[in-house]
């Protein structure tokens, strides 16, 4: 019988009793489980605001090179975002759902390291893709994108030496999500705290200091070097400390199971890009409204973008977390850390967003001084406020729907928000009633907010946390027997139902 919604189904003991070493597995508090997520989240933002500050590398230094150059390398950091960044991290996600459910809910803790292998195939995949397209990039800058030729070059010469980096940020991606699943969050933060400095002296001497400078190029180079030796250091790390025990070895079981692994990474994809792509649309909309416009909506972007960071770690907290728990069959344990994860949300994204709003004439000081551009950005800080209220709960149920295995669920409400209601509002807003950017924010700060409910309202509250964990534990179950491609982890709803008891 299917598992779904309805009539009381029956399942096997053995799938409903949860996972032996999972029996003494204490329910905590609201509280216990929040601090327990602290604990987990706070090496993940760290983590995630490093990669920031090194991706941020080339283009600072870059900066004091020249306007052209800095543009170019703006330029190629955008379609770089936009073509690798975000279907890679997308793709990486998938990692959360199976490798956190696997860890607790599989008797064979080495499907993980397969899972990872799978990753990894993936993921050479898309860089050798990138490649086609990366050492095509003039041409569509300059016909598809109507750029400058001379900036379109120029940019195009920055990805060519950006691509053997990427597949180094790809495999740190995924090995990464591999040590998480394990409970190990430090390592990914200890390395990259190590070569965050490296990375800015090595672009500064590639770039400006005499003996090494190579001008332009250094700065991709630079970043390429810096990556390469983060991969071979995570790498390093999983063989001589910690991490080892879930690697197995290269199996012939990573060139099955790829239906499974698509539909959870498609979804992530989508979520990410469809996000990306929507606030490049609104920076590239800003064009249209001067100067001012779109010196403000830079100081509004880097400001979201930082902070950003900060809501991808809770995300994955959150998501590993549940994922444990409904890998080892304790729904309730899993619905507890849910609730607690969106509650943190809630009171970081209040917080944040009380810190905008109070300083909302002040701190736009720390990018300009134009007056003008001041004035404009107090006034839409306050919808950046709300957007980055929702942007903390929304990542936060994002990754709760990833721990339950479901989402597409986030796919589908980011692409309601970004495009059904966004866009065209966003339109109508900034042109027909001539708000300008304001208009364009509004529109965004609309979109988050229904997609945040409704990942709340069907990740969080309306969950039948019985069920989708009898799922998962049926999956890994069927899985060690066969490692058969058995199909999502939460069946679609059917007439059925299941009860533990």
């Amino acid at each position: 019988m299917g598992f779904g919604l309805g009539e009381r189904a029956t399942c096997p003991d053995y799938i409903l009793e949860p996972a032996q070493e999972s029996l003494d597995q204490p329910l905590l508090s609201i509280k216990e489980e929040g601090i327990e997520l602290v604990k987990m989240a706070m090496p993940l933002v760290v983590s995630y605001l490093l990669q920031y500050v090194i991706n941020l590398a080339g283009i600072v230094i870059l900066g004091r090179m020249g306007a052209e150059e800095l543009g170019a390398a703006t330029l190629a950091s955008m379609f770089s975002t936009l073509t690798a960044f975000s279907p890679g991290i997308g793709l990486a996600t998938a990692l959360d759902t199976l490798c956190s459910q696997a860890y607790t809910g599989a008797h064979d803790v080495t499907i993980i390291g397969v899972y990872l292998q799978r990753a990894i195939l993936f993921m050479s995949a898309l860089w050798g893709g990138l490649g086609l397209v990366w050492f095509n990039a003039e041409w569509i800058f300059v016909n598809i994108m109507r750029q400058d030729p001379h900036l379109a070059r120029l940019a195009s010469i920055y990805l060519q030496w950006l691509w053997p980096g990427m597949l180094p940020v790809l495999l740190f991606e995924s090995i990464k999500r591999y040590l998480q699943a394990q409970g190990i969050m430090n390592a990914s933060t200890i390395i990259l705290g190590l070569v965050t400095p490296f990375t800015f002296l090595l672009t500064y001497l590639l770039v400006f200091w005499p003996p090494t400078a190579i001008g332009f190029i250094g700065a991709p180079i630079a970043y390429s070097i810096s990556y390469t030796i983060v991969l071979l250091m995570i790498i390093g790390y999983v063989r001589f400390v910690d991490g080892s025990e879930a690697w197995g070895g290269w199996s012939r079981k990573c060139l099955e199971g790829w239906g499974t692994f698509a539909r959870l990474a498609l979804p992530s994809v989508i979520v990410i890009s469809a996000e990306f792509c929507a606030w490049e649309l609104v920076t590239l909309a800003t064009t249209f409204f001067g100067i001012t416009a779109l010196a403000a909506q830079s100081v509004l972007i880097t400001t979201d973008a930082c902070l950003y960071q900060i809501t991808l770690g809770w995300g994955v907290a959150s998501s590993i977390r549940v994922g444990h728990y409904l890998g080892g069959n304790l729904p309730l344990h899993a619905k507890r850390a849910a609730y607690a994860a969106t509650y943190i949300s809630l009171l970081m994204g209040s917080f944040n967003a009380i810190i905008l709003i109070v300083f909302k004439s002040h701190w736009a000081y720390i990018f300009i001084n134009d007056v003008d551009v001041i004035k404009l950005v107090a006034t839409i800080t306050p919808i950046l406020a709300v957007c980055q209220m929702c942007d903390v709960v929304g990542n936060v149920s994002g990754g709760i729907l990833r721990g339950q295995g479901r989402p597409s669920i986030g796919a589908f409400f980011n692409l309601v928000g970004y495009y059904v209601i966004a866009a065209p509002l966003g339109g109508i807003l900034a042109f027909k009633f001539n708000m300008g950017l304001q208009g364009l924010w509004l529109s965004l700060s609309v979109a988050l907010i229904v997609l945040t409910l409704g990942q709340c309202i069907i990740g969080v509250y309306m969950a039948d946390w019985d069920l989708i964990a009898v799922a998962s534990r049926r999956q890994f179950i069927q899985r060690e027997g066969d490692d058969a491609d058995n199909g999502p982890l939460v069946p679609q709803p059917t007439k059925e139902t299941i009860s533990p008891d």
